[in-house]
């Protein structure tokens, strides 16, 4: 009689279930590597169990056959490798280096990696119910798999970074860049207008990537939900009771951080007499060997991280996050990683969009270097209120952001579009 109770449940389980496929460029990971995000990873892992994924990547990303297995184990999902085009292999080469042809591209450089009709056989053969892409430039369905419905996680907008960044005054003082952003535009803007809107719904981390796609393509049916938080630390906690607060910048010297970060830098450098005795500052990124030799001549105490083995074990030794940044889109990980994990983060408002948030509640947002100064000069002073800040910002992001939260919303509404006629 068990068994055949057992024999039911495995058949109404099996009834009930949704099937996917998922089509990546850059294999899950639990921390992102090399990809716009690893949101993903963090949708599978916190999936109801009626949600069944099998993953067909391309692993620009390089991830190792050992940590592929790993992450099978970890999402319950089976990962079949796809092979990248030799041309992509060839001006991608640590011997070629030849990425600058994008330039001369009607679209974004992965958007020309494209997934061949065999393999949309062997994806049929999974018998899926819905296709789920990932990013965006992957999706370009081939005729084999035009009867399915698409599930597309963009994660952003693409157009949207390098229209922000064109409305960067210092970006019209470098030729070369300036180029190379318009042209970015004007290919994102090509291969957003053509995204297939028929049996297709979009999803992106970003509310104003949202309303962009829209106006971009307007048939195009677009879902924003929040980003989900990575991994959390047991040994995270708020305490501003020191006689030095570390500051954390984390970031790769970039066009979308430099030139706040070098006026931040600079402002330190004149009232360095009121901040060295509070502050210990750490860049963890490449690129700002400068500025950490500038800080250290007149007196602070500063370093370098170029790498860390596990970032959430290494942010959870700061207290305050500072992200600086003047263009970008979506979510920034790295913010919520900071915020869930107890730091107190002051940012822009581009670091801060898209994240369950206040300012002067649960984080500081800037608008000017100098209010950054003038917050830092307070809060040695104030270290409670501070605190309450960070607490909270803590909390929000835990809750509101929380893993299992967003992916059961994910998950849901993926559902709720097969069931639409």
């Amino acid at each position: 009689m068990l068994l055949i109770v057992v024999f039911l449940i495995l058949i109404f389980y099996e009834i009930q279930s949704m099937k996917i496929c998922f089509i990546t460029l850059f294999t899950p990971t639990s921390e992102n590597r090399m990809g716009p995000s690893a949101l993903n990873y963090y949708l599978m892992r916190n999936r109801d169990m009626d949600v069944q994924i099998s993953i067909f990547s391309f692993n620009v990303n390089r991830i190792s056959s050992d940590e592929i297995s790993k992450i099978e184990r970890e999402l319950n999902v089976k990962i079949y490798l796809m092979s990248l085009p030799q041309w992509y292999r060839l001006i991608t080469s640590s011997y070629c280096k030849m990425t600058f042809v994008r330039v001369f591209l009607n679209r974004p450089l992965l958007a020309y990696i494209r997934i061949g009709e065999k393999m949309g056989k062997k994806i049929k053969a999974e018998k899926p119910d819905v296709l789920w892409w990932y990013p965006g430039e992957l999706f370009r369905v081939p005729r084999s798999l035009t009867e399915y419905k698409h599930v597309v996680t963009g994660p952003d907008c693409a157009s949207l970074t390098p229209f922000r960044i064109l409305q960067i005054p210092s970006i019209y003082k470098k030729y070369f860049n300036l180029i190379g952003h318009f042209k970015i535009l004007v290919s994102s803007l090509k291969m957003e207008k053509e995204y297939q809107t028929y049996n297709t719904l979009m999803h992106v981390v970003g509310m104003y990537d949202a309303f962009k796609l829209c106006e971009i393509n307007p048939d195009l049916n677009v879902v924003f939900l929040l980003h989900p938080h990575y991994a959390l630390s047991s040994k995270a906690k708020v305490d501003f009771n020191k006689k030095k607060l570390k500051l954390l910048l984390a970031g790769t010297r970039s066009s979308l951080n430099e030139d706040e970060t070098v006026a931040f830098v600079d402002t330190l450098c004149q009232q360095y007499k009121e901040m060295i005795p509070y502050y210990s500052i750490t860049f963890l990124g490449k690129g700002w060997e400068e500025e950490v030799d500038k800080l250290k001549r007149v007196g602070y105490e500063c370093n370098e991280l170029k790498w860390v083995d596990n970032y959430i074990e290494a942010i959870i030794q700061y207290d305050i996050q500072i992200t600086l940044l003047s263009s970008g889109a979506g979510t920034k990980g790295k913010v919520l990683d900071a915020l869930a994990n107890g730091l107190l983060v002051i940012g822009s408002a581009f670091a801060l969009e898209n994240i369950a948030v206040r300012h002067n509640n649960s984080c500081l947002r800037y608008r000017h270097i100098d209010e950054i100064v003038r917050e830092l000069r307070t809060i040695p002073f104030q270290r409670n209120k501070y605190e309450k800040i960070a607490r909270k910002g803590m909390e929000q992001v835990r809750i509101y952001h929380a893993p299992q939260r967003i992916s059961k919303r994910f998950f849901d509404i993926v559902k709720g579009f097969l069931d639409e006629k």
